[in-house]
């Protein structure tokens, strides 16, 4: 289902007092963020989880995505693991964190982490032993729900995650784990802790650093980096993507009146997946060392890297109907004057389709409103490639492109989504859409729908002409794959 049906199912679980987890890619949090607005500021008395799959590298969307900037607005606090094992043991902790805490909580996860191979002893762990001297670490206390909206959910919120920030002090996720004395303090945030272990063992700096593991990004354990931050003069912050924790770093070094040197991304790289040699780089630039990385073990390992994990190239088969209808739209409306291409499709087929020449290249149902634009402030004609879920979407800009008679094409492939783009295979259907229904329900004439049945390039194009022809604005063209011989889909 769509994120936002997605995190609405959840939050209708936990608001029933069910346990709830949703998964999103980083690009479907800011949709699914809608929904999660008046709960968080609520607060939940069951656990809610939202396991959020960044993508630094883009391997799998074409832009990156730091979702910790609009967790923070949504007071999610963020689970950061570094490790299969400890993504193991957060994700079985998280639901009873986030309901001892009342507040949903965001487990943050990346590509690199998913991709990690790594023997797991899966068995749920027991309870851990209560110390000899009676301390244990102390529970968050429970604080009231507040109602939905008003001062007393914002009191009733700040109350909890006051609690949650005095909880992050002892949480297993952040530790001190190299604390020699030494002027320099290296905080490594999340999946950036793997590299960087390996990067001070690369030039030997394992001794010479204080290190600390920080696995939960908001709220920061302000007490613990303190702590560490007035033994050092200077610190380094590795994270992936943007200076996140070095911008909240320098603030608490700010207000604490703590003399330190922060810096992260002026020697860690903005963009992408960390690795060990990069980070070592970094590491001994702001050392002033120069680190001595065998360049030779770097290419080898590269190589045997490329061989067991192929790149992941954005790829749309050339039998793949919607390929087809892009190829027979494009060249539609660069044949016939006054016709702009507009096409909807999910980020891996936009990266995948980057050499169209169309106008606009967007989401499901984007397309549309972007193409019933156009042709009410230009009077130019559209041609919008969709499938059935991008019709659905832009139902909205349908009914103004038939209230106003705006001359729009709207072609429609079969094909079904992959989250995959390797996996878009030709012939994957969705749900059938019922566009006669449809059409009735937007008050669209029955002219309207045309149904071309299976159809390649040349039946396309000669659709598109035909419609064009008629002056009649909107009219949405659906069509079939062509079969191959066999009773497969090309």
């Amino acid at each position: 289902m769509s994120a936002p049906r997605a995190v609405e199912s959840a939050i209708a679980a936990a608001s029933q007092g069910r346990l709830a987890a949703v998964v999103l890619p980083s690009r479907a949090f800011a949709a699914g963020a809608a929904p999660l607005h008046a709960f968080c500021e609520r607060g939940t008395t069951a656990g809610l989880v939202v396991v959020l799959i960044e993508d630094p590298g883009c391997e799998m969307t074409p832009a990156e995505i730091d979702s910790r900037y609009l967790a923070r607005e949504l007071f999610m606090p963020i689970l950061e693991p570094a490790s299969i094992e400890e993504a193991l043991d957060t994700a079985r902790e998280a639901p009873h964190l986030s309901e001892s805490w009342g507040q949903p909580v965001m487990l943050r996860v990346g590509v690199r982490l998913l991709d990690t191979r790594s023997l797991v002893d899966t068995a749920p762990k027991k309870p851990a032993k209560k110390p000899k001297d009676g301390r244990a670490p102390p529970p968050a206390p429970l604080t009231g729900l507040g109602a939905y909206g008003g001062q007393a959910a914002t009191d009733a919120r700040v109350r909890r995650l006051d609690a949650v920030s005095a909880a992050m002090e002892t949480l297993s996720l952040n530790r001190a784990v190299f604390t020699p004395t030494s002027d320099m303090l290296i905080v490594a945030v999340g999946a950036a802790y793997g590299p960087t272990r390996d990067a001070l063992a690369l030039i030997g700096m394992e001794e010479t650093v204080q290190l600390v593991k920080l696995g939960t990004s908001y709220p920061l354990p302000r007490a613990l980096l303190a702590a560490h931050m007035r033994k050092a003069k200077r610190c380094l912050v590795v994270e992936e993507l943007e200076p996140y924790v070095e911008t909240r770093l320098s603030e608490i070094a700010n207000k604490e009146g703590i003399a330190i040197h922060v810096r992260g991304k002026v020697f860690i790289a903005r963009g992408g997946e960390l690795t060990p040699w990069e980070v070592a780089d970094g590491l001994g630039r702001f050392a002033g060392l120069t680190p001595p990385v065998d360049e030779k073990r770097i290419e080898t390992l590269d190589r045997v890297v490329a061989q067991a994990l192929p790149p992941r190239a954005p790829f749309l088969p050339a039998a793949h109907a919607f390929r087809q209808a892009v190829e027979a739209a494009e060249a539609f409306a660069a044949a016939s004057e006054g016709w702009e291409l507009v096409i909807e499709a999910p980020p891996e087929w936009r990266a995948a389709l980057g050499g169209a020449k169309a106008l606009y290249l967007g989401d499901w149902g984007e397309g549309l409103g972007v193409g019933c634009a156009v042709a009410r402030r230009s009077g130019r004609r559209v041609v919008v490639v969709t499938e059935g879920r991008g019709i659905v979407a832009g139902l909205s800009a349908l009914r103004e492109a038939q209230a106003e008679s705006l001359p729009i094409l709207t072609l429609v492939s079969p094909q079904g989504l992959s989250a995959a783009v390797e996996r878009a295979l030709p012939g994957a259907h969705h749900h059938v859409l019922n566009l006669r229904a449809l059409a009735q329900a937007l008050g669209l004439e029955a002219s309207a729908i045309v149904e071309i049945g299976a159809a390649g390039p040349g039946e396309l194009s000669s659709a598109l002409s035909k419609a064009a022809k008629s002056g009649k604005g909107p009219v949405i063209l659906a069509f079939d794959a062509i079969e191959a011989p066999g009773g497969e889909a090309p």
